[in-house]
């Protein structure tokens, strides 16, 4: 609604709201840090019947405290 009003009130304002608005902001250099490849494959691979039975275990236990009820 105030964009409008701008709009029909101040067309020069808008127009220079409408630029500095349609600017790119490149995040690439912000978040590259955080853009790491970790491999987990050697960590999960030699457990990966250990980690089916808690897994079954554990939404055993979350099934039969929520269908309790």
């Amino acid at each position: 609604m105030a964009v409008r009003i701008l709009a029909l009130a101040h067309p020069r304002w808008f127009t220079r709201l409408a630029v500095q608005g349609n600017q790119w902001f490149d995040s690439a250099r912000l978040l590259a840090c955080f853009d790491r490849r970790f491999d987990i494959d050697r960590y999960v691979l030699p457990y990966t019947r250990l980690l089916g039975v808690l897994v079954i275990a554990s939404v055993a236990v979350l099934a039969r405290r929520w269908l309790r009820h």
